[in-house]
């Protein structure tokens, strides 16, 4: 399942990369909708590799739009779908990948401050029984003595053995 979901994941990348790269290589052409960037890099696919590929781009385009990649298009038919440059794309995934850091980071310290929380509760349940009776320690054979049976008073004289009837 994992494989699966990685597959899918590397199958999404490389269309996007694919979709970007065919909108930068053509900035001379009007694009005005997904219809023309999907027509697009099946060109590009058919010209650089000899094979009809049919490229889903609807995923691509909605991954630009959420890198924040395109610089105008699409609003309007004259209008021209336009990416922005490689080092503009480049700084905007590099904020998004920096977006998407600190929200781990949050969740991460969210989590550290739950668990200190229940922790807390744990501790303070803990010092709230101390009123409670526990079982004395065990204690070694080599613990044991007759001051430790009579409280310390080796006054009665208890030497003799003295059968109970």
């Amino acid at each position: 399942m994992l494989s699966l979901m990685d597959s899918v994941d590397t199958q999404q990348f490389m269309e996007t990369i694919l979709a970007y790269f065919v909108l930068l290589k053509n900035k001379d052409e009007i694009i005005t909708d997904s219809d023309g960037v999907d027509r697009l890099c099946e060109k590009f696919m058919r010209e650089e590799f000899g094979s009809d590929i049919n490229v889903m781009i609807e995923g691509a385009m909605t991954k630009l739009t959420e890198l924040g990649l395109f610089k105008s298009g699409g609003m309007s038919i004259e209008e021209s779908i336009k990416v922005k440059e490689l080092l503009d794309a480049l700084s905007c995934a590099h904020q998004h990948y920096q977006s998407a850091i600190q929200s781990v980071r949050k969740i991460t310290m969210m989590k550290q401050d739950q668990d200190d929380q229940k922790r807390d509760i744990q501790d303070k349940e803990i010092n709230d029984n101390d009123g409670i009776m526990t079982t004395p320690p065990i204690i070694g054979a080599s613990q044991i003595s007759d001051d430790h049976f009579d409280g310390g008073n080796n006054n009665n004289n208890d030497d003799e053995f003295t059968p109970i009837d």
